[in-house]
């Protein structure tokens, strides 16, 4: 309720991905996988509408089934917000690239609706992203960030508007959820960004007697008897197959160097709504989400003996690989279950929209 004890106007967002949402979306099928409309299901139960405009293809997006940063610069949606768009009271990027455009031709089109970003790769070293940093930083309304963290690195590398705004990070924790775990199989690590510290771990399991598991389609650099200490999974698998992969894990492995970018965060996320032990390196953002003992094991960065010895501390107790997956559960539903991230995200957002009439004009 406002201040006079009405409800808050409705809004209207424009959300711009950097890959195709509204696909996946129209192919979904129940109990499939997650749910890709879920959000904005509950942001609408919040009084939110959100239309999301995928990438365009080619001919019409040159990049548009390329890499993600040049496909979410998409000229010819930008334009299309521009003109198409007036009416809408907030436009929010997913990532950098698809404000890129927007905020150097706002004031061209007299565009009123102020825009945001959802996530930002502040730790990005790739001259391109970083130059579209430096402009979508300075000129965007709002930045709404995973992490404290980033939110951290985001305000002391780049003159903002206003403090970035953490709105976190929620799971599917219906799809994703203890009731179907089967066993305690093997040790599992999952994820291929830049900052996963495979040969950490690697080295951390050569004496182990357990079997280990990666899935990884790109892994980076691993040493050369990977192979024979570890079982990599490269293949495509569907949600059902992936999650079946969490199902039948002992323990789930996020080795990570640091980074300024939330990297681990998804499949951190994931094998907690799994109700699994973690077993974490000791970077920032970890200490967000994990306490040492309680909801999951952090182990130094880099440290192939002490991740070695985390691993078999808890292969030879299984009730506290039971008690710290628990422990993890219970955080996710008390934190990071899609209610209450969809309650950070409306907040935020009805916090960058200015009272009154839609679309205002930005400073």
């Amino acid at each position: 309720m406002t201040a006079n004890g009405l409800p808050p106007r409705r809004l209207r967002v424009i959300v711009l991905p950097n890959i195709p949402w509204m696909a996946s979306a129209r192919l979904y099928q129940p109990g499939q996988g997650p749910d890709p409309d879920r959000l904005r299901g509950l942001l609408a139960e919040r009084g939110i509408d959100i239309t999301a405009l995928d990438p365009m293809a080619p001919p019409y997006n040159p990049w548009g089934r390329g890499n993600p940063f040049f496909a979410g610069l998409d000229f010819l949606r930008a334009l299309i917000v521009l003109c198409s768009h007036r009416s809408a009271d907030l436009v929010i990027s997913v990532f950098e690239s698809g404000a890129t455009v927007l905020v150097l031709l706002r004031r061209l089109f007299f565009f009123r609706p102020r825009i945001a970003l959802w996530d930002v790769s502040v730790g990005s070293n790739w001259r391109p992203q970083r130059l579209a940093l430096s402009v979508v930083l300075r000129l965007t309304d709002k930045v709404f960030t995973l992490t404290r963290w980033q939110k951290a690195v985001a305000e002391q590398r780049y003159p903002l508007r206003s403090p970035a705004e953490v709105i976190g990070y929620a799971v599917d924790e219906d799809f994703y959820n203890p009731a179907f775990n089967r066993g305690s199989d093997y040790v599992l690590s999952v994820g291929e960004d830049a900052a996963r510290d495979y040969v950490t771990l690697v080295g951390a399991v050569r004496e182990l007697p357990a079997t280990v598991i990666l899935k990884a389609r790109f892994s980076g650099e691993l040493p050369p008897d990977a192979a024979a200490t570890i079982r990599i999974v490269r293949t495509r698998m569907s949600f059902l197959e992936f999650r079946d992969l969490y199902a039948s894990a002992s323990m789930v492995i996020v080795p990570l160097r640091p980074s300024d970018n939330p990297s681990g965060i998804t499949s951190l996320f994931e094998a907690m709504a799994m109700g699994k032990a973690v077993i974490a390196s000791d970077i920032p953002m970890i200490r967000e989400f994990i306490t040492p003992g309680e909801n999951g094991l952090i182990v130094p960065v880099g440290d192939a003996a002490a991740l070695r010895d985390a691993i078999a501390f808890l292969l030879a107790r299984p009730d506290e690989q039971q008690r710290l997956g628990r422990n993890a559960r219970a955080f996710l539903d008390a934190h990071l279950t899609m209610a209450a991230f969809a309650d950070r995200f409306a907040a935020g957002i009805r916090a960058v929209v200015p009272s009154g009439v839609a679309g205002r004009a930005a400073g």
